[in-house]
């Protein structure tokens, strides 16, 4: 008799609490008692024996009590829940035969085909309207962002020009005629203007005045 720990998968097939058929393959890492090996083995036999007569039944009874209390989209959401009753029960129910669980999983659930696909159909569905709502929020970001920009713009230019209009008014205030004659003569290139007459050259100052 092997006292080292031992593995053994099985499939248990059950209606859940919304009475889907489900298939569910279970992994379960077990070893027997070293102390009771010999009354293991006049009870019960060889390690065949006892997953046989005692583990196997004991799998098939703990997976379908769990299977029964949870619909069958409930076996995928709470897969935790479900293994912990499957482990909870098949522990307890082996230590009466002096066989421990060191480890138990749950491999896979498989539905009827076509509620495998309604599920599959579901998943897709919902990940579309995820997308959707993502892409909106997105184009929500980008809208109040675009909008930000162009509000700064705008902003922006309107104070450049209250500023352009403040200098054009302080500017309008302080020009007078004086000012305005100093700059024509600023502007002036030192050509002087000439008025052909009889043999006369006539310096016109209002011509010099109009290039300001």
């Amino acid at each position: 008799m092997d006292v080292r720990v031992q593995k053994r998968t099985a499939e248990a097939s059950a209606s859940s609490k919304d009475l889907q058929v489900v298939t569910t393959a279970i992994a379960l890492n077990y070893r027997i008692d070293s102390t009771q090996v010999v009354d293991i083995y006049q009870n019960i036999g060889t390690l065949k024996q006892v997953e046989s007569t005692i583990i196997d039944p004991v799998l098939q009874e703990a997976v379908k009590t769990a299977t029964a209390r949870y619909n069958a989209e409930e076996l995928i959401t709470s897969r935790t829940a479900v293994k912990e009753e499957i482990t909870k029960y098949v522990t307890e129910s082996l230590e009466r035969s002096y066989v421990s669980v060191t480890d138990l999983s749950i491999v896979n659930f498989q539905f009827d085909a076509k509620y495998q696909d309604a599920i599959e159909a579901k998943q897709v569905a919902e990940q579309k309207a995820l997308t959707a709502t993502n892409d909106l929020r997105r184009i929500e970001v980008e809208a109040q962002q675009a909008e930000a920009v162009a509000l700064g713009v705008a902003n922006s230019m309107l104070i450049e020009a209250r500023a352009e209009a403040e200098r054009q008014d302080m500017l309008n205030q302080t020009l007078n005629d004086e000012l305005l004659h100093w700059q024509a003569i600023q502007k002036w290139d030192g050509k002087l203007p000439v008025v052909g007459g009889e043999g006369t050259a006539i310096l016109d100052i209002s011509a010099i005045a109009a290039t300001r």
